[in-house]
């Protein structure tokens, strides 16, 4: 018998140690490079170092100039080559901005030159590119330079305060939400009727309305119900949020108690009144979307981010802000040239003026406007040599109740990576007013000549603005692709009001090329009925259907932004055209 050794055990190796990243001294040095191009005194930064969180390297506290907290943004830093002003950004990230109801600030940094760069990141910026996997960012010296004298922490601070209003929103929505006990193990008509009104809601906020979900619904992944009360003739509701990550019941209870009508803010998100969703809970989701999506329309809240809208909206506020943009009154600027008034002349302006007037205390806001109006002297000498020097200025929160300057910034920013000059659209009026009637100031020529610039421009840029604005273009689309329009516009005669009539007209022959605009000076031509009843309308010896008729007053025309304002009126006649079909829909049950 051989006795065999027992084999001594083997000593196991230690773990070897796991190394950090390649990129990681990237990364800590960008980070690093980016603290300190900070002015510490209007910036509190709380940046995570090896953070692992995807989107988010930590967030800007900015502070007025008495140190108060005034805005708060996310922050994404990334390291870029040394000498490049271009980063291929993520579109990951600009996703990510639909679940923050925070603005977030992508920051590039050069750690050779100590060179930061920063752009603002919103989700409209990629649409039509949301299918790649990232798109191109230019940056700009010293335009989009991060440095402790520059220029972007007044750009921030407008940024910050113009999503305080969505961060209210979601802080109304998380207050639901905490006063909200899940529904559990309760099976009834009712509840099966509220899970047909959520996901037709949420159906609508994630496709066909979601910029009813970006601006009212921020950071939310879902949205939750609140029931409060439920009869067969009364409904009492609150909506809630449920974040992205968050494992939560879509229906819940709310204490009938919680008063509803106490913060608006909350208000918004709630109904109280008939039970639609006991006879259609689908039409009843529709009905909530549609009426919000009317208030979002009344109070401007829609991007109008295109050439004709920002070349419209840009030449409006320029004609009357020359002074405290430091610009001549003329018919064609460079993009670079707003860019600068707006970004470069202006905050130096309102510094200047605001030690050259007593400006209302009770103001939040330094308004232009109103300084404008309150300059009893020139100050462009003393704000030229400010711009020609590149001299600091204070921290100031530039505002209005009339029009949005983060809105004016983000257009002039627009202009500026366009590299096309931005022209003037209309005629100036060009005779004196006669009475209190703004149209007295515009010959008939002048009119026609601007109508016809709108309506033959009007297809595109609707549907590119529905687009945009992430709407469904084939619910809201005003007329077919094959449709003509015929304009005719009738001129105001004293205190009348001028009037239009458009008539959408399809060709009774086989259509030759194009669809026709035309617009033309009234009366319009007279309508006849075919054997079959159809109207029908003989223009330029051919026969044409009338698909649809209607007369409006023609009031868009004279206002300050005539496209935008016939967009807003046309989309507002489609959702009062599809709520009226959803109320029929409800009566014929």
């Amino acid at each position: 018998m051989t006795l065999q050794k027992t084999p001594k055990p083997r000593r196991s190796s230690p773990p070897a140690a796991v190394g950090y990243s390649s990129t990681d001294v990237a990364e800590i040095e960008a980070l690093n490079a980016f603290r300190s191009a900070l002015d510490p005194a209007r910036v509190k930064a709380d940046l995570k170092e090896r953070d692992k969180h995807p989107n988010i390297d930590g967030y800007l506290e900015l502070v007025d100039d008495q140190g108060i907290p005034a805005g708060k943004l996310e922050v994404q830093v990334r390291s870029i080559r040394a000498g490049a002003r271009k980063y291929q950004c993520p579109t990951s990230l600009f996703r990510y901005t639909n679940l923050t109801a925070l603005p977030v600030l992508l920051i590039c940094v050069d750690t050779k030159a100590r060179a930061v760069y920063w752009k603002h990141l919103k989700y409209e910026d990629i649409r039509g590119k949301e299918s790649q996997d990232s798109v191109s960012i230019s940056f700009q010296d010293p335009e989009d330079t991060v440095s402790r004298t520059g220029t972007c922490y007044n750009k921030w601070l407008l940024v910050a305060r113009d999503y305080c209003e969505r961060i209210r929103r979601f802080d109304a929505l998380e207050e639901i939400a905490r006063r909200a006990t899940p529904l559990i193990g309760q099976k009834s008509d009712e509840v099966r009727k509220i899970q047909i009104f959520i996901d037709e809601l949420n159906t609508l906020l994630d496709h066909s309305y979601s910029c009813l979900k970006r601006t009212f619904f921020p950071g939310v992944w879902k949205i939750g119900f609140g029931l409060q009360g439920w009869t067969e003739e009364r409904i009492q509701y609150l909506l809630f949020s449920i974040e992205e990550g968050r494992n939560d019941p879509l229906i819940k209870q709310i204490e009938p108690g919680l008063d509803i009508f106490k913060d608006p803010d909350i208000g918004f998100y709630s109904h109280y009144g008939e039970n639609q969703l006991r006879r259609d809970p689908k039409s009843a989701a529709r009905r909530f979307v549609l009426d919000r999506m009317k208030k979002l329309i009344r109070s401007d809240g829609l991007s109008i981010r295109s050439d004709f809208l920002a070349r419209e909206f840009l030449f409006d506020f320029i004609d009357s802000h020359l002074e405290c943009l430091g610009l001549e009154k003329k018919d064609k600027y460079e993009g670079l040239e707003i860019y600068r008034a707006f970004h470069e002349y202006l905050p130096r302006w309102a510094d200047a003026a605001r030690r050259a007037i007593t400006y209302p205390s009770h103001n939040a806001y330094f308004d232009p406007t109103l300084a404008q109006m309150m300059m009893r002297k020139s100050i462009s000498e003393e704000v030229n040599q400010a711009v020609n020097k590149k001299l600091p200025f204070g921290s100031i929160y530039i505002g209005s109740s009339q029009v949005s300057y983060r809105q004016l910034y983000d257009l002039a920013e627009f202009a500026r990576s366009t590299g096309k000059s931005v022209e003037r659209l209309y005629r100036r009026s060009t005779l004196p007013r006669t009475g209190p009637w703004i149209w007295s100031e515009y010959s008939d020529e002048d009119s026609l000549f601007d109508l016809r610039v709108i309506f033959e421009n009007f297809k595109d840029v609707y549907r590119s603005f529905v687009a945009l604005n992430g709407m469904d273009y084939a619910v809201l689309r005003p007329f077919s692709s094959k449709s003509n329009l015929l304009i005719f516009y009738t001129p105001p005669k004293m205190s009348h009001t001028p009037a239009i009539t458009e008539l959408q007209l399809v060709s009774k022959e086989k259509p030759d090329g194009t669809p026709f605009v035309r617009v033309l000076k009234g009366p319009a031509l007279p309508i006849e009925r075919d054997n079959s009843g159809h109207p029908n309308l003989v223009f330029e010896g051919k026969t044409y259907w009338v698909q649809e008729y209607l007369e409006t007053e023609a009031t868009f025309l004279f206002q300050r932004t005539p496209m935008l304002t016939l967009i807003y009126e046309t989309l507002e006649r489609k959702l009062t055209a599809i709520l009226e079909q959803t109320g029929q829909g409800n009566r014929h049950e």
